[in-house]
């Protein structure tokens, strides 16, 4: 299999009773198996695996992402138009796709724009907010 890079990759070969029995053993899916047995997993890397860890978001609480939480809000229950302007990199990619999944589950008017580094630059600047607004509004 080749990556986006083109780089070769090869899935390692692990006995399926093996995995079989991680699974089993360890009360977990087939994927989290492989890892395990592949990365030769400690019993505390395990343990962790299978007990959730409690996230807490550290900015739920603060003055801007509450201002963001209500500005989104109203646009939802408006109907308003909302641009999603992502990013490039794969944690931006991602959170531009549930963002906009979100949104149209909440029946909203949602676009989305991933800016080209080259033609964009870096960031959602002035400018390209214009031209998007320009392209989306017309």
């Amino acid at each position: 299999m080749k990556s986006i890079s083109g780089k070769d990759w090869e899935e390692i070969k692990l006995s399926k009773r093996s995995i079989e029995k991680v699974k089993i053993d360890q009360n977990l899916n087939d994927i989290q198996s492989k890892l395990i047995i592949s990365r030769n997993f400690t019993k505390e890397e395990i343990f962790l695996i299978k007990n959730k860890i409690n996230f807490t978001n550290p900015f739920l609480h603060t003055r801007d992402f509450l201002s963001a939480f209500r500005l989104l809000k109203k646009n939802i229950f408006e109907n308003n138009k909302i641009l999603i302007i992502g990013d490039y990199d794969v944690d931006g990619c991602l959170s531009t796709s549930l963002m906009v999944k979100f949104l149209n589950f909440n029946k909203s008017k949602v676009n989305f724009y991933i800016p080209d580094r080259f033609k964009d630059g870096y960031g959602a600047d002035l400018n390209l907010t214009k031209r998007l607004i320009h392209k989306y509004n017309p």
